[in-house]
């Protein structure tokens, strides 16, 4: 990465540990995924072991954001969880494409949230005339 010399000053010496960038419901579900903990009860212990561990009412909180979402039942992973930790986004959307998906408007679904992101690319796909007729 080119970074010019007056730049260089505003850097961060190192980068701030994903556990801290990540909403902690996203740590808890990879560490799950991956089976790096048994359950969300070991979430507490697996967190303090990281080089910078989040606060423990947060770490409790995202083990409860999972059962919420019924991502766990019991702190172990559900199908729905299962599913979830596999795709490539953020466990919000996650949930809505595959319960999109299981209620037959997944397609219908990925365009909204395309179009939510960056309204160009339902255009590109679908065409103007249709793009707009998703979006109203």
């Amino acid at each position: 990465v080119m970074v010019f010399e007056g730049d260089s000053d505003s850097l961060s010496e190192y980068q701030t540990p994903e556990a801290q960038r990540l909403p902690l419901h996203t740590v808890a579900l990879f560490a799950l995924g991956r089976g790096l903990i048994d359950n969300a009860a070991c979430l507490e212990d697996f967190v303090r072991g990281l080089p910078s561990p989040p606060q423990l009412r947060n770490v409790r909180q995202a083990a409860e954001d999972l059962e919420l979402l019924e991502l766990t039942a019991g702190g172990a992973l559900t199908l729905l969880g299962e599913s979830i930790q596999q795709l490539p986004f953020d466990i919000e959307v996650g949930v809505s494409l595959v319960t999109g998906a299981l209620l037959g408007v997944g397609h219908q679904l990925a365009l909204v949230l395309a179009a939510a992101s960056r309204p160009i690319i339902v255009e590109e796909f679908v065409g103007q005339r249709e793009a707009s007729e998703y979006l109203e």
